[in-house]
């Protein structure tokens, strides 16, 4: 009997210390999605060699006449396995399309598209990051975290033309077209503060130099990411931000279905919508 009051006042004592650590981390809830809206602005660069040529860089804009602003959806996932440990996917797709007339010659591939001809062209790129944070501090008011992770991203482009042939109504098409994917690593870190009960505020970062040899071909280059944010809560399961993000990727690219390069950076404000459980 004396054993068994001494185990309860033991318990009794340790239960509220567990309880106090297990609480005391700045997220409260292993589940978190958020959906939103990006309006974006663009600046992008790419070049397509030929078989027997080396092709200067073409910029989308400027050259083929792509809106510089452009809007998507955004989806987000986080899964907080253990009270440091966290992992976040993320999906967000552009699509973009343009017609003009060219203003100069450009060159895709071996095909040359002359000047004053007009083309329709298609940019479309997708990216998913897969991120896992640590965090190393971490207190009800203030998280800091490493991260380590890849941004799966594909890009294709596509350009076509149609060019009479005298009076017969004949007509010479042209096409070019691009593609290719690749997992992109980054390292980073971020810190997110809680200033008052319902408010959070928050920025990351992450860089990487990569040269990677995939099946297919080659990738080689950088990309610099960077985000900031306040969010306010609700109630405890619903929250809505906005967030400023920065991203840019330069890579040169030797693979089966593009060799060349591609430049292109894009910034812009969120909205979202985050949920928690």
């Amino acid at each position: 009997m004396k054993r068994a009051s001494l185990l309860l006042l033991s318990a009794s004592v340790l239960a509220p210390g567990c309880l106090a650590e297990s609480a005391s981390g700045f997220d409260r809830h292993q589940f978190a999605l958020q959906a939103g809206y990006f309006l974006s602005s663009w600046n992008t660069g790419v070049s397509v060699q030929g078989e027997a040529r080396r092709n200067p860089q073409i910029d989308l804009e400027e050259d083929l006449g792509f809106d510089e602003d452009d809007e998507t959806y955004l989806l987000g996932l986080e899964w907080r396995f253990a009270r440091r440990h966290k992992m976040v996917v993320g999906y967000w797709d552009f699509r973009r399309e343009a017609k003009g007339d060219l203003q100069r010659d450009i060159t895709l591939g071996d095909t040359t598209f002359p000047l004053g001809i007009s083309v329709g062209s298609e940019w479309d790129i997708s990216i998913v990051p897969v991120t896992y944070n640590y965090a190393f501090y971490d207190t009800e008011a203030l998280q800091i975290r490493a991260s380590v992770g890849a941004h799966w991203t594909g890009v294709e482009l596509g350009v076509r033309a149609r060019t009479d042939s005298g009076n017969s109504g004949a007509g010479v098409r042209r096409q070019v077209s691009a593609k290719a994917d690749a997992p992109l690593p980054v390292i980073g870190g971020g810190l997110r503060y809680r200033p008052w009960q319902n408010w959070e505020l928050g920025a990351d970062g992450g860089w990487f130099g990569l040269s990677l040899d995939i099946s297919g071909g080659d990738v080689e280059g950088d990309i610099v990411t960077a985000n900031a944010y306040v969010e306010y809560s609700f109630t405890d399961n619903l929250s809505a931000g906005l967030k400023y993000t920065y991203f840019d990727m330069d890579i040169d690219i030797d693979k089966e279905r593009w060799d060349g390069g591609v430049e292109f950076e894009y910034s812009g404000p969120q909205v979202y919508l985050g949920l928690r459980f």
